[in-house]
């Protein structure tokens, strides 16, 4: 796989910067800015895989985008049913795109020797 060009890199670390942007700006809207400043101080681990997620160039972002779009839109709506389902459904993208970005990123992930992922 040929490396990514500067400007590419670049569109990923403004991507990577604005999707905590956003998930931050959340908390502070549900009042919850200090448990974010936790979460920040305690999940280097979530981060890493944050990262190895935006620099895989065969995953696709848009998901990641339309769902931070709906979220937004509820917020603003002040359907707080429905931003907390969506916010729900968005912590659920995780674990179901974690097998491509181990798959291309192994050395980085320590696996039980019964997974199967």
């Amino acid at each position: 796989m040929p490396s990514p060009s500067r400007s590419t890199i670049a569109k990923r670390v403004v991507f990577f910067d604005l999707d905590n942007l956003f998930h931050e700006t959340c908390f502070v809207i549900a009042g919850r800015h200090m448990l974010w400043d936790w979460m920040k101080s305690v999940n280097t681990h979530f981060e890493r895989y944050n990262w190895l997620r935006m620099v895989s160039q065969d995953l696709d972002w848009e998901p990641i985008r339309r769902q931070h779009r709906r979220i937004l839109e509820a917020i603003k709506r002040g359907d707080t049913d429905t931003a907390s389902y969506l916010a729900e459904t968005h912590l659920h993208l995780m674990p179901e795109e974690q097998g491509p970005v181990i798959a291309l990123h192994p050395d980085y992930f320590e696996l039980p020797k019964d997974s199967s992922v």
